[in-house]
C-alpha cells in the first residue's frame, strides 16, 4: 500500500519528493486513524467506541508537544548554520536539517504502535507510539513550508496550496478507498 500511495502521489498528481514524504506521513497516520476502531475493538482489547476515540487523543498530544518546538527549532537552526557557513547572507536550505528530528522521531513511533499491535500488548504504549508519529509530522511542515516561503517568495502561496491539496488528496483517496 505504501508503495501504491507513493506511485499514485508521484506519478499521477506529480508532486515532489518534499509532497511525497507529507503525504506518505499524512497517509499513515490517516491509515491509522481508520485501523484503529478494527484493532481495538476485537479481544484483547475490547475497547468501545469511547476507548477509541481516547485513543485518537494522542494524536492531538503528539501535536500539542511538537507545536511549540517546530517553528523555532527551525529558526533556532537556520541562524546557527548561517553564522557557521555564511554570516552575511541566509540561505533558506539552512533549514532543512531541522528534518533530521522528525525522522529521528516519527518512524520509531510508527514501529511501536505497529510492534505493540502486533504483540497485543499495552494500548497506552501503543498510543505513545501514534503520539511520536504525529509529533514527527508537525515539525516536517515547518521545515519544509518555511524554505518554500523563503527560497521562492514570489510563488511560495501558490506552492502551499498545491503540496496542501495534494497531500489531503492522497489522504482523501486512502480514505475513499477503505
Amino acid at each position: 500500500l505504501w508503495r501504491v500511495s507513493r506511485w499514485v502521489s508521484t506519478y499521477v498528481l506529480g508532486l515532489s519528493r518534499s509532497q511525497c514524504a507529507r503525504s506518505d506521513g499524512h497517509t499513515r497516520c490517516v491509515m491509522v486513524s481508520t485501523i484503529a476502531p478494527s484493532i481495538l475493538s476485537p479481544p484483547p482489547y475490547l475497547l468501545q467506541p469511547s476507548g477509541i476515540g481516547l485513543f485518537s487523543v494522542a494524536s492531538f498530544i503528539g501535536i500539542v508537544v511538537a507545536y511549540p518546538v517546530a517553528g523555532p527549532l527551525t529558526d533556532s537552526l537556520s541562524r546557527a548554520l548561517r553564522r557557521r557557513y555564511h554570516s552575511e547572507t541566509h540561505n533558506p536550505e539552512d533549514r532543512l536539517p531541522a528534518l533530521i528530528v522528525p525522522f529521528i522521531v516519527a518512524p520509531p513511533g510508527l514501529l511501536l504502535l505497529g510492534y505493540i499491535f502486533h504483540e497485543q500488548r499495552s494500548v497506552y504504549i501503543a498510543a505513545v507510539g501514534f503520539a511520536m508519529h504525529v509529533s514527527g509530522l508537525v515539525l516536517v511542515p515547518s521545515s519544509v513550508l518555511s524554505v518554500v516561503v523563503d527560497g521562492w517568495p514570489a510563488s511560495g502561496s501558490e506552492a502551499l496550496v498545491l503540496i496542501n491539496a495534494g497531500k489531503n488528496a492522497i489522504a482523501f483517496g486512502l480514505t475513499l478507498s477503505t
